[in-house]
């Protein structure tokens, strides 16, 4: 089952609100929001954009461990609980954030149940993702694992979009924010189990791929290929 990362779904007082209580600022790819292990001073309300969730593993390595995209409210467990980041949040593409400090997110919090229910709802959505991940990486295939992964980079207008039309088949051009690499960080695999799944998703007619381009042929199908594993 395809999770989509979770997002935000304030209401337009409380969305206003957050953006008069910080600054808005505009990063380009590869800047970092904030660092794995730093104090957390401050929630980042994506506006625009895509931006990586990253942990750095016991030998060094850095690890994409999710993506959120435009809606996301993030960092917001790091300043509840009064710990540092638990990750580094890093732009993939020209990304647009309100920064809204400890002290007036906090503040917000206590007079807004709009906010507070957004974050429950959040945090269960989170902790969803994370159950089926961790159940996805022991049971499913390397193909439908990377075919999952591609789904979550769809962006949520071209779902509605492609639903609309009623087209199951519906064509989608990705221009791809990471690498293989990271793809495979993501998916649990290794660059070589994730070049074997693309060719097997090429062969089945699901998707082409080109330099940093994968083009869904069948989102449907794709999407199938990404349920395959819970009938297993």
């Amino acid at each position: 089952m395809n999770l989509r990362p979770a997002t935000t779904d304030l209401s337009t007082n409380t969305r206003n609100a957050l953006r008069a209580s910080g600054f808005e600022q505009t990063y380009s790819a590869g800047d970092v929001l904030f660092h794995e292990g730093a104090p957390s001073t401050s929630v980042f309300l994506i506006e625009s954009g895509l931006v990586k969730v990253a942990k750095v593993a016991p030998d060094g390595r850095s690890s994409l461990v999710s993506l959120r995209r435009a809606g996301a409210l993030v960092g917001e467990q790091a300043v509840l609980d009064g710990h540092p980041r638990s990750a580094s949040l890093i732009a993939l593409a020209e990304t647009t954030a309100v920064a809204i400090s400890a002290a007036a997110f906090t503040e917000l919090l206590s007079t807004s149940p709009d906010l507070s229910l957004m974050l429950l709802r959040q945090f269960s959505a989170r902790l969803r993702e994370s159950s089926h991940r961790i159940l996805e990486h022991a049971t499913a295939s390397a193909r439908s694992r990377v075919a999952s992964r591609i789904v979550d980079l769809v962006p949520d207008e071209e779902l509605r979009s492609v639903a609309s039309r009623g087209n199951t088949n519906g064509q989608v051009t990705l221009r791809l924010p990471i690498s293989q690499s990271e793809l495979g960080e993501w998916a649990g695999l290794s660059r070589e189990s994730v070049v074997k799944a693309l060719k097997e998703l090429r062969d089945a007619g699901l998707i082409e791929t080109a330099r940093k381009t994968i083009i869904i042929r069948d989102l449907a199908g794709l999407q199938a290929m990404d349920l395959d594993w819970l009938g297993d």
